[in-house]
């Protein structure tokens, strides 16, 4: 059988033209050349490992399959190439997203250098995390979740260690509804930045206190309100986040009348509720560290909500002008 990563080491060539790119694009064409050399032996070859056993594996168990049903060798060897050209080019265009995702996160962080140097590559850390993306990422082919792939590439490129080897796992089993399910929850959530105030729960105020101390996400739950009912999470919608590993097991506490300050998008609002208040967390917030990890990438700003929200506080007179 032809070696079955030639497909993607020629498909990796498009990278050429990316080279004059921005520090993300250069250093993932910098790793694939190192990769299209002979002579190199990556240190850690743990993720390469895993995504050749992924292909391989494929292969193997489609080809038993495929002779089982009379399937001929050439027929066989058609099908393994399709895979592995499938596999490349869905990888190609996680890439071609890279560009955009990198001017994003660039507007959002103007501190950050974007000036790649191939002398300070901080040793094979992105290495290794490109190469588990590639393991995880290379059989998606819807759009969306191709451009949150290239997201976690270049947040990955600039902030080390930001995203984890668990957290992969975790995008890896999300559809595209999930994406969009997961970044309408995370426009609704807040920080509380600042409040002097006890739980009405019993035995929750050292899970509150820490929530406050470390501006952690709460999503507050306010009944009977039409206008913020369209924001809520539906019937199993909460369920669908839990067991995708986003959002933790969470209860209900309350405020009441006691000063808060939240935040969201840079956004402030200050205010003392007239009557309790509820919302929901866990005793660490209300996201689980896959979902911390991914909310910079996925949450958007939605300024209905935010306003809505504005609105229903200024008409209870809770707003603090």
């Amino acid at each position: 059988m032809t070696d079955f990563l030639e497909p993607i080491k020629s498909g990796f060539g498009a990278l050429d033209a990316f080279k004059e790119g921005g520090k993300a694009i250069q250093f993932i064409a910098y790793i694939v050349d190192k990769e299209r050399e002979p002579s190199y032996i990556r240190r850690n070859a743990e993720a390469t490992s895993q995504a050749i056993e992924q292909v391989t594996n494929a292969i193997i168990t489609s080809s038993k399959r495929l002779r089982e049903t009379g399937m001929s060798k050439k027929a066989i060897e058609n099908f393994q190439t399709a895979i592995i050209y499938r596999q490349a080019k869905n990888l190609l265009e996680i890439l071609e997203f890279i560009p955009e995702q990198e001017q994003l996160l660039l507007a959002e962080h103007p501190e950050q250098d974007s000036t790649f140097d191939p002398d300070n590559t901080n040793g094979t850390e992105f290495e290794d995390f490109f190469w588990r993306v590639v393991s995880a990422s290379t059989f998606t082919g819807d759009t969306e979740l191709q451009k949150l792939w290239a997201a976690v590439l270049v947040r990955g490129c600039y902030f080390s260690g930001s995203v984890s080897p668990k957290t992969l796992d975790v995008l890896r089993t999300m559809t595209r509804s999930d994406a969009e399910l997961f970044s309408r929850y995370c426009s609704t959530l807040w920080k509380i930045t600042s409040a002097s105030f006890k739980s009405n729960t019993m035995n929750t105020d050292p899970s509150i206190d820490y929530i406050v101390k470390h501006s952690q996400f709460v999503a507050f739950i306010i009944e009977n309100v039409a206008e913020l009912k369209e924001f809520e999470l539906q019937r199993g919608e909460e369920a669908d986040l839990i067991s995708l590993g986003l959002v933790p097991d969470q209860f209900s506490s309350s405020t009441d009348r006691v000063q808060l300050t939240l935040e969201q998008f840079d956004k402030q609002l200050s205010f003392i509720p007239g009557n309790s208040l509820n919302f929901l967390h866990s005793p660490k917030g209300a996201l689980t560290r896959a979902g911390e990890e991914l909310y910079p990438i996925a949450a958007k700003f939605n300024p209905e909500y935010f306003n809505t929200f504005e609105d229903f506080l200024r008409k209870q007179g809770w707003l603090i002008q």
